[in-house]
């Protein structure tokens, strides 16, 4: 499922844009430059958000890759302990 801001700033573009293009097709100047504002809005909000998701997920893979040593490191704690404690009973 897509993120709603995305899709939103994506139509907010693609929107301006059409509007951009109607007032220049009837050259309309203001229509074309409220057209090519908001286009640019829809840019500028997906680029913000685009960079907000792509931080909060080098994050979260960061933290994940940290745990994962971590539990590693634990697992091999304990195999190393049952190996220590079965050669002692051993002999």
């Amino acid at each position: 499922m897509k993120n709603i801001t995305m899709e939103t700033g994506s139509g907010i573009s693609w929107g301006g844009a059409g509007i951009g293009l109607l007032g220049l097709v009837n050259e309309i100047e203001w229509v074309t430059l409220v057209g090519m504002v908001v286009a640019i809005g829809g840019f500028v909000m997906n680029f913000y958000f685009s960079y907000k998701k792509d931080r909060r997920e080098a994050q979260l893979s960061s933290m994940k890759e940290s745990r994962d040593k971590e539990e590693h490191e634990l697992k091999k704690q304990v195999y190393l302990s049952q190996i220590k404690h079965r050669s002692g009973n051993e002999q």
